[in-house]
């Protein structure tokens, strides 16, 4: 959440009883309109730290602040787009090459699970299968620009 508790808009975490409330900002500049990731590891904000309205994201803990937008125009509202998971078989907020791997690991047999399963299927074929791995494999070597849309 957001406040203006201490004289400047600035994003919060606390516990869900209200205790060990956090500032993760904590700077001069207004910082608002906290989105948590759909995997809850990272969090998109609106700031005003560079003289204009940027999006910037950090990690839920409060480092690792990035401006994502950079630009003159004023850029507001952030939000994280869960289909932006599709591949990422193993939660870690990307698809890499490891999320292929864990695929193929899964299809013969030598681990039971996958901890994103629901990211899996990504050519919607109601399961997760060889095909699937290969598509993630051909968008992180660039033979394909993007997933098939959910």
């Amino acid at each position: 959440f957001w406040s203006f508790r201490d004289g400047n808009k600035e994003i919060y975490v606390m516990n869900a009883d209200g205790t060990d409330e956090t500032n993760l900002t904590n700077n001069s500049a207004s910082d608002t309109d906290p989105a948590w990731s759909p995997d809850g590891s990272r969090i998109a904000f609106r700031s005003e730290r560079d003289g204009n309205q940027e999006i910037y994201a950090m990690n839920a803990n409060g480092s690792g602040q990035t401006n994502l937008t950079n630009n003159p125009a004023d850029d507001i509202a952030p939000s994280w787009n869960p289909a932006s998971l599709l591949g990422d078989v193993n939660c870690d907020g990307a698809v890499t090459i490891a999320d292929a791997q864990l695929i193929a690991q899964k299809i013969v047999g030598r681990i039971d699970g996958l901890a994103c399963a629901k990211n899996g299927d990504v050519n919607e074929s109601g399961g997760v299968n060889i095909a699937d791995a290969q598509l993630i494999a051909q968008l992180i070597v660039g033979r394909i620009s993007s997933l098939p849309p959910p």
